[in-house]
């Protein structure tokens, strides 16, 4: 359950994100937040310089907000399995892994966060230094865009905490 925190938009995404942290922890474990000396506790807060950093931040400063956010994970995944083997030294036949990848189920090019917000359908796409946009993932950027969805890539987390301000400052 979201805590209920006014909007407060102070172009400062880091004091506003580490007030709503503590609001959290206060409402929701109210006697080790004052055990651990209130406002005074260290935050863990991830880095926005790497792409799993930024993507981990938009998540929580959404979820605190009090909206569905979700990450997608479009890759596949490696399997490992035994195979029998003849082992031409020893002339026994043995056990070795073998390692097989299977293809990830996403469509190609889904962006990494699917949220709602305020009745909004809102995909993000987080790309962090040189990492650029495939061709799939334009195509999806047009294809969410045509059906009145908003799509936004965020570069780092001020960009993304401005707009979400400027697109929803209820």
């Amino acid at each position: 359950m979201p805590v209920n925190i006014p909007p407060l938009y102070s172009n400062d995404w880091k004091s506003e994100l580490k007030r709503m942290m503590f609001a959290d922890m206060k409402a929701k474990y109210p006697e080790a937040y004052k055990a651990g000396g209130g406002d005074s506790w260290k935050l863990n807060i991830p880095s926005e310089k790497t792409a799993n950093g930024l993507t981990r931040l938009i998540m929580r400063f959404l979820k605190l907000k009090g909206h569905y956010c979700n990450r997608i994970n479009t890759q596949g995944q490696a399997r490992t399995g035994k195979v029998l083997r003849y082992d031409p030294f020893t002339k026994k036949a043995i056990y070795s892994s073998e390692v097989k990848w299977t293809k990830g189920q996403t469509t190609r090019g889904t962006p990494d966060i699917d949220a709602i917000i305020y009745g909004k359908a809102v995909k993000i796409e987080v790309k962090v230094g040189k990492d650029r946009m495939s061709e799939d993932q334009i195509k999806q950027m047009g294809a969410i865009e045509e059906s009145g969805g908003l799509y936004f890539v965020a570069r780092d987390m001020q960009t993304f905490y401005d707009w979400y301000y400027l697109n929803f400052s209820a």
